[in-house]
């Protein structure tokens, strides 16, 4: 029977788990059959981030994530989506004016 190790229930472990998602969604948008290393690299770009960082981030083998760390990735997070978003309301805007032709 697997037990929970005392890390995997620490807050830390729990931070860690929020900057992997929030690295995941700075990446965002992923064209299809894009390889993990340039979703990381890109990462790194928006982030203002070092290479090894980010794909440290990524992959959970992070030991521990600053708060200032965790601001970024944050604010690149929003930012992600708000561009997202935009990219989203232009496809639309571009499709339904060429339904009108």
């Amino acid at each position: 029977m697997a037990t929970a190790t005392p890390f995997l229930n620490t807050p830390a472990a729990a931070s860690i788990d929020e900057a992997r998602a929030l690295i995941r969604q700075c990446a965002e948008p992923c064209k299809a059959r894009e390889l993990v290393k340039e979703a990381i690299f890109r990462a790194s770009r928006r982030l203002e981030m070092p290479l090894s960082r980010a794909r440290d981030i990524w992959y959970g083998d992070a030991r521990r994530i600053d708060a200032n760390e965790m601001d970024r990735l944050s604010r690149g997070a929003e930012e992600a989506e708000l561009a997202r978003g935009l990219a989203a309301l232009e496809f639309l805007k571009d499709r339904s004016c060429g339904a009108i032709l």
